[in-house]
């Protein structure tokens, strides 16, 4: 769901940008981004995250290391938005090798644990506080079991204003409007790979709902692009080998950048990649923040009440790393949203 600009609105707005080359937006920023490496080092270091790999999700739930556990959501159709779907109508493929099903759980009820945390992007305009009432809302309205964490995105890692917990208006509570900075923002996909790395053990469905602009220049303006960025990249590998989905919603960051069209359709490539390769989805309202956060909020809620658990039997080797992971039925009118990928541990 990607609801547009009127067409007048869309070209006033791409008349008033200003047009600068990515050669010189790149001398622009050649001294910022030296200090903003040397901070970010800094921080990993102090942080002692540079250290051991994450912990893989089958070994925190005591899983076999070839029962690998994902969250699925289904789509149905307008006429059937929440169809029945068993184990039997399931079909998993690692690579192109069919694999068993060996779990199919519908995320309701007492199996209806749920782990969201809220990441905003420290960099975003100040407006984006007026959205907040909307975000406010959905937590309140989130299953009273569920535990939601609030953080920001700052020098490239994920400060939580809230841990999570339970208790809903806590974590309305930590809420705040975003410093507004360019600075402040540096990498949001370092920050959103060490949220998901980063992440307490236990059975939980683990969600993220980011709020950024998704403009990320840490490597370079040529690498702020969807497929040559190396922090968006690291992002998707610690959230699918933590087993995190995460929804974005694209809002407008503050600084000059908010003026150049080719870094704005790079950020919003970044978060679309982000999202639909760990299962999410991406949101957007033309190239500025939504008037209301409402209809993209409430889609986001429907998707996590129509989610399942499921367990495949995996194909190990002697060398683990990343399979691409496909889902399909042979009922007609589903879809699965699923990671692209699944980190497949080593034989023993």
């Amino acid at each position: 769901m990607q609801p547009g600009l009127a067409d007048d609105a869309g070209r006033r707005y791409t008349r008033n940008m200003e047009v600068i080359s990515p050669g010189r937006l790149q001398s622009r920023l050649e001294n910022v981004m030296k200090l903003r490496r040397i901070i970010i080092t800094l921080a990993l270091l102090v942080a002692g995250i540079m250290g051991a790999a994450p912990s893989l999700r089958a070994q925190e739930t005591g899983q076999r290391r070839d029962r690998i556990r994902v969250t699925v959501t289904l789509h149905g159709t307008k006429e059937n938005p929440h169809p029945q779907v068993t184990r039997e109508d399931v079909l998993v493929f690692q690579e192109r090798d069919r694999r068993p099903v060996l779990g199919w759980t519908s995320a309701k009820g007492n199996e209806a644990g749920l782990d969201l945390a809220i990441l905003v992007d420290d960099s975003l305009d100040s407006p984006i506080g007026n959205q907040f009432g909307d975000l406010a809302e959905f937590i309140r309205g989130l299953p009273s079991t569920a535990r939601v964490a609030v953080a920001y995105a700052s020098f490239g890692r994920a400060k939580k204003a809230q841990d999570f917990t339970t208790d809903h208006e806590k974590a309305v509570k930590a809420l705040r409007i975003p410093m507004g900075s360019m600075d402040a923002s540096t990498s949001i996909f370092q920050a959103a790979g060490e949220l998901a790395s980063h992440w307490p053990a236990g059975t939980n469905r683990r969600e993220v709902l980011l709020i950024s602009d998704g403009i990320d220049t840490y490597y370079g303006i040529s690498e702020s692009q969807a497929g040559q960025n190396p922090s968006l990249q690291q992002a998707i590998d610690k959230a699918q080998r933590n087993g995190v989905t995460i929804f974005a919603i694209y809002a407008s960051g503050a600084g000059h950048f908010q003026q150049q069209l080719y870094l704005i359709n790079n950020g919003r490539s970044c978060l679309s990649r982000l999202a639909v390769e760990t299962g999410g989805e991406a949101y957007f309202q033309g190239f500025e923040t939504p008037i209301s956060f409402k209809p993209f909020l409430g889609e986001i809620s429907g998707h996590l009440e129509n989610q399942y658990v499921l367990t495949f039997g995996a194909r190990t080797g002697q060398k683990a790393g990343y399979q691409h992971l496909h889902l399909r039925s042979e009922i007609n009118g589903i879809e699965f949203l699923g990671p692209d990928r699944v980190y497949i541990p080593a034989t023993r």
